[in-house]
């Protein structure tokens, strides 16, 4: 072998030698943990992140308004509703009974709620209108059924005896007819008109509170012209159907009629 053979191995051999070198110093490198700004934002960002399993809970002043604000699962019926339901029966009456005849010229008015003596909504009654007179009425529980319908005239030839308001006497009518037991108490307070039912859902009345500290003392109820008084904890009197319509009818419950 020839002298420059020998230095083209010995050249070689040296570059050999020094890439083995070189990778043994990346090995030990990478064996060494260099600490660096971006594993210290790294774990900024990670001691922020919400896990996936945390629950992140709302302010829980707003999760107690949204709990008084939350519909009941059965809500009372609302006024425009009952309208439209008693506006289903109102076409189907006018063709079951010659009595109903003058409704077929008729149109219905806005729903009057009733409630019952404790103040709670009970059903609505919507009135059936013909030239400024009551003519009849159509009552819708507040779940949406139909439980009565009918007519405040004797012949339907003859309508001059029905109310001009479904509630036979107005607000106002009610407070001057009442002031003959309201009088007998000057140191009590008295309530505006409620409209209600005593007792049976037929024997509806305008209602006054007397109260007196703050305590209920007695209630007087104006059916029709007929006032009584009802002190508190007496029973409810059975004062007849004296406000009922001459042709209520009581809808069939077994057939489901009026129900939505």
């Amino acid at each position: 072998m020839n002298q420059k053979s020998i230095a083209i191995l010995v050249v070689l051999a040296l570059i050999l030698i020094g890439i083995g070198i070189a990778f043994a110093y990346i090995g030990m490198m990478n064996k060494v943990k260099i600490p660096s700004k971006i594993e210290g934002i790294t774990g900024e960002n990670e001691a922020n992140k919400v896990p996936e399993s945390t629950e992140v809970t709302s302010n829980p002043e707003k999760t107690g308004e949204n709990e008084m604000n939350k519909m009941p699962e059965n809500p009372f019926l609302s006024k425009d509703a009952a309208k439209k339901i008693a506006k289903s029966k109102f076409g189907l009456v006018q063709e079951e009974d010659p009595m109903f005849e003058p409704w077929k010229q008729s149109v219905l008015g806005d729903p009057i709620l009733v409630r019952t003596v404790e103040e709670e909504p009970s059903y609505w009654s919507v009135p059936v209108i013909l030239k400024e007179k009551v003519i009849g009425f159509i009552d819708v529980e507040g779940d949406g059924t139909i439980s009565r319908y009918g007519h405040f005239y004797e012949s339907p030839d003859n309508l001059s005896e029905c109310p001009t308001t479904l509630t036979r006497i107005t607000a106002e009518e009610a407070v001057e007819l009442a002031e003959e037991i309201t009088a007998k108490y000057p140191d009590a307070e008295v309530s505006k008109p409620i409209f209600v039912h005593d007792g049976a859902k037929s024997k509806i009345a305008w209602m006054l509170k007397m109260e007196k500290n703050g305590e209920i003392i007695s209630r007087v109820f104006v059916s029709g012209r007929y006032v009584y008084e009802r002190k508190e904890r007496e029973e409810s009197k059975d004062i007849g159907d004296t406000i009922e319509g001459d042709g209520s009818v009581p809808v069939d419950e077994k057939k489901g009629e009026g129900r939505i």
